[in-house]
């Protein structure tokens, strides 16, 4: 039995591993002045366009935004041509089973950057990505995280509280304290 539960606490830990190093900070890189734009923001979606219904809050980077758009059904293949129309560059792809991993691989051919960030199509960021692009390019890292905050915020026992379908919700989302989870922490990645 002891066993056992030293499995299990060891699978929780790793389980829960990125959010024990974003508190820990390791070694932070800090935004300066200097901006960049010599990197991708790709956006993984499908399903529905519903889900890039707040893509206003990206027209800042709209000339860094790849769309990694699967267009299996009609309802995505014509949001594409929409995209388009609007001045987004957009990835049409057919993957069997998509997920956002899937989406952002298929799409890497189209990269013509050195630094690539997945963002989700329902995710916000702030108006300092160019600094944090060139602060991570000055230091030389080829690979980091970048920590986001959780926009809706509630505390552990409300996200734990059942949902209407019966089921708990996301702990991600939750605030165990006063400290914020991140929800999401994008990769950005050098390619070379």
């Amino acid at each position: 039995m002891s066993q056992l539960t030293l499995i299990l606490a060891i699978a929780l830990v790793a389980f829960d591993f990125q959010n024990l190093l974003s508190w820990w900070g390791g070694r932070t890189i800090k935004p300066g002045t200097a901006a960049s734009t010599d990197f991708t923001i790709i956006v993984p979606l499908f399903g529905h366009p519903r889900y890039f219904e707040r893509r206003g809050e990206l027209l800042p980077y709209r000339l860094q935004v790849l769309v990694a758009i699967e267009v299996s059904t009609p309802l995505m293949a014509e949001f594409a041509d929409q995209l388009e129309k609007e001045g987004w560059r957009v990835a049409r792809l057919l993957v069997e089973s998509p997920n956002p991993a899937k989406l952002v691989k298929e799409s890497l051919p189209a990269v013509t950057t050195t630094y690539t960030l997945r963002l989700d199509a329902d995710t916000s960021i702030g108006d300092d990505l160019g600094r944090a692009v060139a602060a991570v390019a000055a230091t030389g890292a080829e690979i980091c995280s970048i920590k986001c905050a959780v926009a809706n915020r509630v505390t552990w026992s409300r996200s734990c509280r059942r949902s209407s379908t019966g089921w708990p919700c996301s702990l991600a989302t939750s605030d165990l304290g006063s400290r914020p989870v991140p929800a999401f922490s994008p990769a950005l990645t050098r390619f070379v």
